[in-house]
């Protein structure tokens, strides 16, 4: 390789302050930071290292090519020197054993390159990314898409146990043309020792200044402010138990890439928060850590297991009133669709209900940027860090196959049992099937239930679910009509449809209960 040419791993967690007072100020932060790691306790020592001002302009296609292959290019200034830079996940990259730290192959080229010159994609040639870079470029002119002007400070922070974390408060702005958004935030880049250490030190960091979770870093930020298209969402595989790994393996597995996962469909969810997409699979992702974490109790101190259940728990609830809000708007434009005989309901009960829907997506944002929210997935991501095979010796093949036949019961008991009359029933049968399909998903061969009519379980679970579903969803709706619009005229035509969409789906859930108990269902 070039001698020009440096290849660095990064490894960094990133955390944002969400407004511009609550940017700490830089001749006070050092004493403030100091005192966070005091209370964090240890005895860590704080150098600072440098200050100054970086200008950073990065480079791409007219069509993004680089990005499409998830490269940035940029040419950096820091007033003495200019150097290029290319960031890229490589090959063996596994961002799903790696929880919520950004993790990229970061290679430099310290041949200099003219200001306002593009730089030669060539220089990368022979690194491990260059066959993906120079194909990505194609021989297509590269222009400027954006520039970063950061005020940077940077310090080191070093533990005892060996952990050695670079701290770079960064603030400043990203232009694009004429546009421009603001920088502030902290960036922690693990450079040696245990990462549980950092996470236990952008925990403390949260409170003492703050500041949240932040899953953009800022050529994410600058693309966005440059009109690149949405790239589409492709979420990280939840990894199964294989031959070689023991249930609590595949466990942590599970956590780690569900908590990977979660990190970017939040992301996601902020971009558009209008996308029903975006707020299901983050809700469906976070459910299934829940039920694991209630799952994992054999693996944990009591104390540790409460307090993980309630960061689950904490992580779920800013998006709970926007669900319930988004199904009931959902409800309203069906009944606009539902032919020219339906019977006409006043415009005003539609505009009540967007104006609720914006208000509940206002709250959900807030909640899910605030130092609550980010101390949970500290929180969660810290114990995933911690784990290891012995720690998790505890879950045997023998509790899992137990844990999955036990609930495999209660489901067939509860579907045995479920009756109109009582819709308690129904809920605790719907509870039942979600947690035996979540978790019999990580554990796939040491449970099978056969004892359901009708052919294949897995795919009358499914249906089955997808009913339960759209009959509590019609049951919130009912309820949340009633409590939101009960003082407009004319609502009793909209409750009056409700209550047959209701009593449809109901009826369906109970076909379906036929065909998958028959004779064995108690009347």
């Amino acid at each position: 390789m070039d001698d020009r040419i440096s290849l660095e791993q990064e490894r960094e967690l990133k955390l944002v302050f969400r407004r511009k007072k609550e940017f700490p100020n830089r001749h006070t932060f050092e004493r403030k930071l100091s005192q966070a790691l005091n209370t964090a306790g240890g005895d860590s020592r704080i150098q600072r290292l440098s200050t100054g001002r970086i200008v950073s302009e990065y480079w791409d296609t007219d069509m993004f090519s680089l990005a499409e292959a998830g490269i940035s290019l940029r040419v950096r200034s820091d007033g003495a020197a200019r150097w290029t830079t290319a960031k890229a996940l490589s090959a063996e990259d596994d961002l799903s054993t790696d929880e919520i730290l950004r993790h990229r192959l970061e290679i430099h080229a310290t041949d200099p390159v003219p200001e306002n010159t593009a730089p030669d994609p060539a220089l990368f040639r022979d690194t491990p990314i260059g066959a993906r870079l120079l194909a990505a470029v194609d021989k297509k002119p590269l222009r400027s898409i954006f520039v970063t002007e950061i005020e940077r400070d940077v310090y080191e922070i070093l533990v005892p146990d060996g952990t050695r974390v670079a701290l770079m408060l960064d603030g400043g702005w990203i232009r694009s043309g004429t546009r421009a958004v603001p920088v502030r935030e902290m960036e922690l880049e693990w450079h040696a020792g245990e990462r549980t250490t950092l996470y236990r030190i952008a925990s403390h960091l949260c409170t003492a200044f703050r500041a949240v979770l932040g899953t953009e870093g800022k050529s994410d930020l600058g693309l966005r402010l440059a009109d690149r298209p949405a790239a589409a969402y492709c979420p990280e595989p939840l990894p199964f138990a294989g031959q070689d790994n023991s249930p609590g393996e595949a466990a942590a597995m599970a956590v780690r890439a569900l908590l990977a996962r979660i990190t970017v469909e939040r992301t996601r969810f902020c971009r558009q928060p209008e996308n029903p997409e975006s707020l299901h699979d983050l809700r469906v992702d976070l459910r299934r850590l829940r039920s694991l974490i209630a799952f994992l109790k054999p693996c944990m101190e009591d104390s540790q297991h409460r307090s993980l259940r309630r960061a689950g728990c904490r992580l779920v609830r800013p998006t709970a009133a926007l669900r319930e809000a988004e199904m009931l708007a959902n409800a309203w434009h069906r009944t606009l669709r539902t032919g020219p005989d339906a019977p006409a309901v006043p415009d005003r009960i539609g505009r009540r209900i967007a104006r609720y829907r914006k208000r509940c997506e206002r709250q959900a944002l807030r909640g899910l940027s605030r130092v609550r929210w980010t101390r949970s997935m500290l929180e969660l991501s810290l114990w995933a860090s911690e784990v290891s095979p012995a720690g998790t010796a505890t879950l045997t093949e023998e509790y899992v196959r137990g844990r999955l036949a036990s609930f495999w019961e209660d489901l067939l008991r509860c579907g045995r049992q479920a009756s109109p009359d009582r819709p308690s029933d129904y809920h605790r049968l719907r509870v039942a099937v979600k947690r035996y399909r979540y978790l019999s998903a990580f554990f796939p061969g040491f449970h099978a239930g056969d004892l359901l009519q009708g052919g294949d379980d897995t795919e009358l679970l499914r249906k089955l679910q997808d009913a339960l579903g759209d009959w509590h969803d019609a049951q919130v709706n009912l309820e949340q009509a009633c409590s939101l619009l009960s003082d407009l005229r004319g609502a009793s035509v909209f409750f009056a449809w409700l209550a047959r969409e209701c009593a449809q789906r109901l009826e369906a859930c109970e076909r379906l209960l036929e065909g998958c108990f028959g004779d064995e269902r108690v009347r």
